[in-house]
């Protein structure tokens, strides 16, 4: 038996309580249904496997594990899974936001401060030596990107994330993009997604590649409050129009006992554990659209883990002990 199998099964009843709406398709039915296979590529990113072949013979090994996903008769095939794991996308994305609002009823996390960042993907394969990608080696939807923390470049993908802080950290909304996409324009297409915080209004904390009169506006329109440090800030306060004024304020109210710094902070810590956690740097897949999936189902799976560290009174942080 795998190791930490009965944890397993217990991520299996976590994800069995979510009702998914039915798959609505033409044609030969499915033998496999989508919930098995979202199950089973969790298993994928809960052991860490780096592909669909080493899910396939992992699901060999440990019969126990497989029955649990909900595969009794057969394990599907290589084939199969690389050809319904392009269509995981949605049904985790929906899981996520059904666990999402079962964490709020509980209270188990908070809509009131938010923070948005966004971090740089390393590709799978090796990195091309110019600007083309090298056919047989790299991979070929991956472009350059640069990381203005570490002063260096990276060929992958970014992951862009709006998450809750304390008392614990969990993703709100996300997606995958190309590493030379800017975060603070991405912010509003982040932000199409379905909100939480309906009847609230809560402050959204991102650094100074998000300050924008665009970016203020719109996440107005979705309610929240956007606080940033001002860039270019070399003219005193009088020279500035109003509503910059105002957002310099705001700015200097929040950076009071180091508040800011040591909220924002949070986004930060949730990426580094994600990174260390699971297999997010470098990405185990190759293609954009694989990306996108395996982020949602990274994501999924952690925050699964803070269901099942609520329910059984454990720290809600307390993720990388349930990681085989």
């Amino acid at each position: 038996m795998a190791p930490k199998s009965h944890l397993v099964k217990l991520f299996v009843k976590v994800i069995d309580s979510i009702k998914l709406p039915p798959l609505r398709q033409r044609g030969r039915p499915l033998v496999y249904p989508p919930l098995v296979i979202l199950k089973c590529t969790l298993v994928m990113v809960y052991y860490r496997l780096t592909s669909l072949r080493s899910l396939e013979r992992f699901l060999h090994q440990h019969l126990g594990v497989a029955q649990a996903c909900g595969l009794t008769h057969r394990i599907p095939c290589y084939r199969t899974f690389a050809r319904r794991f392009q269509t995981l996308e949605s049904p985790a994305t929906q899981a996520a936001w059904k666990l999402l609002r079962r964490l709020i009823r509980r209270r188990w996390i908070r809509l009131v401060i938010l923070a948005t960042d966004a971090s740089l993907l390393a590709a799978k394969g090796r990195s091309p030596k110019g600007r083309s990608p090298d056919k047989r080696t790299s991979d070929r939807e991956a472009v350059w990107g640069y990381s203005s923390v570490d002063k260096s470049w990276l060929w992958g993908y970014k992951l862009h994330l709006i998450s809750t802080v304390r008392p614990c950290m969990a993703p709100l909304l996300w997606h995958g993009t190309r590493a030379n996409l800017n975060e603070g324009r991405h912010l509003s297409a982040l932000l199409k997604q379905k909100t939480l915080w309906s009847r609230k209004r809560p402050w959204c904390l991102a650094d100074r590649a998000y300050d924008s009169r665009r970016n203020v506006t719109f996440l107005q329109k979705h309610r929240l409050r956007l606080v940033t440090p001002i860039k270019g800030n070399r003219w005193p306060p009088s020279h500035m129009k109003g509503d910059r004024q105002k957002r310099l304020k705001l700015f200097k109210r929040w950076c009071r006992d180091n508040r800011f710094k040591r909220l924002r902070a949070d986004i930060e810590r949730l990426l580094g554990q994600l990174k260390e956690v699971f297999l997010l740097d470098p990405l185990p897949l190759k293609g954009l659209k694989n990306v996108q999936t395996y982020i949602a189902l990274v994501l999924l799976a952690y925050l699964a883990g803070i269901a099942y560290n609520g329910s059984m009174h454990r720290g809600l942080r307390a993720i990388k002990s349930l990681v085989a």
